[in-house]
């Protein structure tokens, strides 16, 4: 994959992608912004991940459709300030998570990883905390665990689907 994008409408960018590549492409509704990145000789799914990631969005394949959505916290943010001062990577493969975040929502962190992960998640109350933490390629576990340590929230693995809530709470 060879691309060089500057402030490119993101559904303009798919349009031209799907024409060049043939292949299926669906961008959730209401998802829309710019996008920029130089990329040279990167294979192309890995290039397409990185350069949506790092402009606000995910990417998810199923039956051969890519999926296209905004990232949590990046669609909470009001596209007329810059908030992008702070750094905000989320990433998540294979169960192994990659975190970059200052001063980010906690409860927009978990929608990312529950996003690209594809996992259940209940919230019993919405996790309002805000979080800085950089770690690299950890178990879901670990992620989980620096991401609650000093907030009042915690979790619970139960068949299979993460339960949030209170310390206070038994879950």
């Amino acid at each position: 994959m060879d691309v060089i994008l500057k402030e490119a409408e993101i559904s303009k960018f798919i349009e031209k992608l799907r024409e060049a590549t043939g292949r299926n492409f669906l961008i959730s509704n209401g998802t829309s912004g710019k996008i920029s990145g130089e990329l040279n000789k990167v294979k192309f799914k890995i290039g397409l991940k990185n350069l949506l990631q790092n402009n606000g969005f995910y990417i998810s394949e199923k039956d051969s459709i890519f999926y296209i959505t905004r990232s949590s916290y990046f669609s909470s943010l009001d596209p007329n300030l810059n908030n992008r001062n702070s750094p905000y990577w989320v990433s998540a493969v294979n169960k192994k998570i990659t975190l970059d975040v200052s001063n980010a929502s906690l409860d927009k962190i978990l929608d990312d990883i529950t996003y690209q992960l594809n996992l259940q998640m209940i919230k019993l109350i919405k996790p309002e905390a805000n979080v800085t933490i950089k770690c690299r390629e950890v178990p879901i576990e670990s992620a989980m665990y620096y991401l609650f340590k000093g907030t009042e929230f915690t979790f619970k693995l139960e068949n299979g689907t993460y339960i949030i809530g209170k310390k206070m709470l038994k879950i």
